[in-house]
């Protein structure tokens, strides 16, 4: 019963998907997913008042595409996503040759592919560990291919390899302070900090602007000092960047006590 549960769930996704990407299709949706996912998925409803039960108990908050294809798809468009298809091509040419002639390499071009066939049914990329994993392993395979001028190879290979590295190393970082700062601030609240919390968290946003959770704690704060406007205010705020139950309910209740 579960599987069979797990296995609708994914097709009514890709269903919400399909109607997204009628709309979208040419130039993406240029706003977080769980936004428009559960916004055009509150549309259909209200536009197929027969649906079936069944659906209704399918209907849930979704944060992932469930297929990295599709995610580019939705989110930047049918050029962008064809390009991808014909640079996926292209790679996957430089991976078979590179199997007959670099034996040694079979590893990297293992997980190359394992993490390609994955990305039809799950979404790997999702996660900065698997994008390095992936990067690096195309790197490798590519550092001897023939099909890549020689002149570029060498500069190629290790000003990427060195760039990820620190790229990764860097948005690790980054988000590790991050999460730290938010913590620092619901610890603040939690022990009744109110004011102190309040001030953390206004500065945390000018450096983080695009995160839903630092508004989701100012309206919070503001809501325990009976400011319920700018509460609302800031749930709006975190809106753009978020939509699920949870946040919907926050809203509700705000609007109750507003009146």
């Amino acid at each position: 019963m579960y599987k069979q549960n797990s296995t609708s769930g994914r097709l009514f996704i890709y269903k919400i998907n399909a109607l997204m990407l009628q709309e979208y299709w040419l130039k993406g949706i240029n706003q977080p997913y769980s936004v428009v996912f559960n916004h055009t998925q509150a549309n259909y409803f209200f536009n197929n008042p027969t649906a079936t039960l069944q659906q209704k108990l399918l209907a849930s908050n979704n944060y992932f595409v469930l297929n990295e294809w599709l995610y580019i798809f939705i989110h930047y468009g049918i050029f962008l996503f064809v390009t991808t298809i014909i640079a996926t091509l292209f790679l996957l040419k430089i991976c078979f040759i590179q199997l007959r002639q670099s034996p040694k390499k079979q590893w990297a071009v293992g997980i190359v592919l394992f993490l390609l066939i994955v990305s039809l049914v799950s979404y790997p990329f999702s996660f900065d560990l698997y994008v390095f994993i992936f990067l690096g392993c195309v790197l490798y395979i590519v550092k001897d291919s023939s099909l890549i001028p020689i002149q570029i190879k060498e500069l190629f290979f290790y000003t990427l390899f060195i760039g990820l590295i620190i790229g990764y190393t860097y948005n690790t970082y980054k988000t590790v302070l991050a999460e730290q700062k938010k913590r620092e601030v619901t610890n603040l609240f939690r022990v009744g900090y109110i004011n102190q919390a309040l001030t953390k968290a206004l500065d945390i946003k000018n450096t983080q602007p695009n995160s839903q959770q630092v508004y989701e704690q100012i309206a919070s704060i503001y809501l325990q000092k009976n400011k319920v406007d700018s509460a609302i205010f800031y749930i709006e705020q975190a809106h753009n960047f978020i939509c699920n139950d949870a946040l919907h309910n926050f809203w509700g209740n705000c609007l109750l006590l507003q009146q």
